[in-house]
């Protein structure tokens, strides 16, 4: 490619058992990360597949999160704001940037299949 690299997105599954909560929810923890950094203030949506219901959801803090996630296949939406530096919005107050591009949030291309309790690490790349 001429310039640019491609966005590179991927999950890391380390899968053990088949531990559930009394739901019928799994649990499902691990990191994120964007550009080698940990994402310190943001959330994660686990969405069915076939509409936007959301089968599990967790804020993530200091790159970590820790949701309860129904079982079967999920789009996975990253999210996370800012602050602009030196930018205002019309009340005065700093203007906030989601900053995580939409291909791993409202077009994600992200996906998981949760089907026990497992470990997702999402490391978010992308080029510079």
């Amino acid at each position: 490619m001429v310039g640019r690299r491609l966005v590179v997105a991927f999950g890391i599954l380390l899968c053990a058992g088949c531990s559930g909560a009394a739901d019928g929810k799994l649990h499902v923890s691990g990191t994120v990360t964007f550009r080698g950094s940990q994402i310190a203030d943001g959330a994660i949506y686990f969405v069915a597949p076939d509409s936007e219901a959301v089968l599990g959801f967790s804020k993530i803090m200091a790159g970590r999160y820790s949701a309860q996630v129904s079982r079967g296949r999920a789009r996975v939406r990253i999210t996370a704001d800012r602050p602009v530096p030196g930018r205002k919005n019309e009340a005065g107050n700093p203007l906030i940037e989601q900053y995580i591009p939409p291909r791993f949030n409202d077009a994600t291309e992200l996906e998981a299949t949760v089907e026990g309790r497992c470990r997702l690490d999402w490391n978010l790349a992308a080029a510079g």
